[in-house]
C-alpha cells in the first residue's frame, strides 16, 4: 500500500510540474569511447539541454556503477565535463556514464562509454651476452611489456650503433628474437633493442656482446721423422681455435691409443709430443694429435710414422 501511494505522490508531482512547464534534461550530444596513454590526461563530456541542470559522473569496474566524487585522477564529476588527469593503468576498461537530473521527470542518462588505456613500452627480461660457436646460431632475446609493441635490434661494430642490416648473418631483426649465424667477423660485437610502441618513450634493452668461439682447426701438420737409435725427437704441429687442448696417440699395430707422459714420451697433452729416447722397437709406429676445443669437431692432425735408425759399431 506504501509503494502505491508512494507512485500516486510521485505522479501527482510530475503532473503539477508538467502542468506548470517543467521541462526536463536531454542530453543532444553523447560521451565517446576514449584510448589514452597511461598517464596523460583524458576527458568525458555531454551536452545537455534543459534548465537548472544537475550532472553526476559514475564508473564501473565490473561491480556496477557507483557515483565519482572529486578525489585524484577525478575532477568535475558533477559538471558535464569528466577530467581524468594522469590517468592510472588500474582505470583501463572501466566503463563511465553521467546521469542528467534538474527535478524534472524523467531524468536522462548517457550512453555506456569505454576507457581504454595503453601503456608504454618496458622491459621485463634483458638479452644476454651470447657465445656460440663458428657456424652454428645464436639468438639474442629480449621480452617486453606494453600496448602495440614493435622492435629494433642495432648492432655496434665498433663505430656505433647502426639498425642491423636484413639478410644473413641475420634473421628477426624486428622481433624479439634476433637470430645470427656464427660468423668470426662478427665476433666482440655488441648489440641492443629499441622497443617502441602505441605510447611514448620508446626503451633501449641492455647492451650486450657476442662472441664467437672458433673450431680446433690444425693449421700446420706434422713432418716426417727419422731419428737414430737411442736418440730424442719430437713430433709437432700449430693449431688455433677457443679454448683447444692436445691428445697425441700411438698406432703401434692394433689401432690408436691415447699417450700418456710416461718413458720415453713427454708433452702428450701439448702441441709438441716429445720422444726420449727413441728405440728400433719403435719404428713403424704411427702418431696423430687429436686437437679438441670449445666447439666441435675436434681436428685430427695427419698420422706421421716414427722412422728409427739402428745405430752400428765398427769392430776391427
Amino acid at each position: 500500500m506504501k509503494s502505491i501511494v508512494s507512485l500516486f505522490a510521485s505522479f501527482l508531482l510530475a503532473s503539477k510540474l508538467f502542468a506548470a512547464g517543467c521541462t526536463p534534461p536531454v542530453i543532444t550530444s553523447q560521451p565517446s569511447d576514449v584510448v589514452v596513454c597511461e598517464n596523460a590526461n583524458t576527458f568525458f563530456q555531454v551536452v545537455v539541454t534543459g534548465p537548472s541542470l544537475s550532472y553526476q559522473w559514475q564508473m564501473d569496474q565490473g561491480l556496477g556503477f557507483v557515483n565519482l566524487s572529486n578525489v585524484a585522477p577525478f575532477s568535475g564529476v558533477t559538471t558535464d565535463l569528466l577530467n581524468i588527469t594522469s590517468v592510472p593503468l588500474t582505470l583501463d576498461n572501466s566503463t563511465f556514464r553521467c546521469i542528467v537530473t534538474n527535478g524534472c521527470a524523467p531524468d536522462d542518462t548517457s550512453i555506456v562509454v569505454l576507457l581504454k588505456i595503453n601503456s608504454a613500452p618496458s622491459i621485463t627480461t634483458q638479452p644476454s651476452n651470447t657465445i656460440i660457436c663458428e657456424g652454428n646460431n645464436g639468438t639474442i632475446l629480449v621480452n617486453a611489456a606494453g600496448t602495440g609493441l614493435a622492435y629494433q635490434w642495432q648492432v655496434n661494430d665498433g663505430s656505433g650503433f647502426i639498425n642491423v642490416p636484413s639478410g644473413l648473418p641475420y634473421s628477426g631483426e624486428t622481433t624479439a628474437s634476433l637470430v645470427i649465424t656464427g660468423n668470426v667477423s662478427l665476433n666482440g660485437y655488441t648489440y641492443q633493442c629499441i622497443v617502441s610502441g602505441s605510447c611514448a618513450p620508446n626503451i633501449s634493452s641492455s647492451i650486450v656482446t657476442l662472441t664467437i668461439n672458433t673450431l680446433p682447426n690444425i693449421s700446420a701438420q706434422p713432418n716426417f721423422v727419422v731419428v737414430c737409435d737411442g736418440n730424442a725427437t719430437t713430433i709437432g704441429i700449430t693449431s688455433s681455435g677457443t679454448g683447444i687442448s692436445y691428445q697425441w696417440q700411438v698406432n703401434q699395430g692394433s689401432g690408436y691409443s691415447n699417450l700418456t707422459n710416461t718413458s720415453p714420451y713427454t708433452g702428450v697433452t701439448t702441441q709438441t709430443l716429445s720422444i726420449n729416447p727413441a728405440s728400433t722397437s719403435m719404428n713403424g709406429y704411427l702418431y696423430q694429435c687429436i686437437v679438441s676445443g670449445s666447439c666441435s669437431p675436434a681436428d685430427t692432425s695427419y698420422e706421421i710414422p716414427l722412422i728409427v735408425n739402428p745405430t752400428y759399431s765398427l769392430f776391427t
